[in-house]
């Protein structure tokens, strides 16, 4: 006696495609527009992907040229402080003897700062 199984040729395209497709979105670069003013300039904020930031620069410069008409003039670039995440741990120690028990409770937090690349420019005329 013999036990077959099915095969689902659907599932292998489908896990294929997947492990295809999925590298690819993670590696993709992003802009945000934090200002704009139009036909003034405004910041713009990248985050680049698997591979760098030349798309996600492209990208910017693409939203630059659109809001400018063509021209423009990056007047800074770097990094921005967008937010802090803080994480705090905790500790209570419990110690007993002959007479009684007494608890010692300690903490500590870690504060960093959230950053992320900005652009900021301006349209020439």
């Amino acid at each position: 006696m013999s036990i077959q199984f099915e095969r689902n040729p659907s599932m292998k395209q489908y896990m294929a495609a997947l492990l295809i497709t999925v590298p690819f979105m993670a590696s993709c670069a992003t802009i945000r527009v934090v200002t704009t003013r139009p036909r003034n300039g405004g910041v713009i904020a990248i985050q680049a992907g698997l591979w760098g930031q030349d798309e996600a620069r492209m990208k910017a410069e693409s939203v630059m040229r659109s809001t400018c008409g063509g021209k423009f003039e990056i007047t800074e670039e770097g990094e921005a402080v967008i937010g802090t995440t803080s994480t705090t741990r905790g500790n209570a120690d419990q110690k007993y003897n002959n007479r009684g028990s007494s608890t010692q409770l300690s903490s500590s937090t870690d504060t960093t700062n959230k950053t992320e690349h900005r652009i900021t420019y301006v349209c020439k005329k």
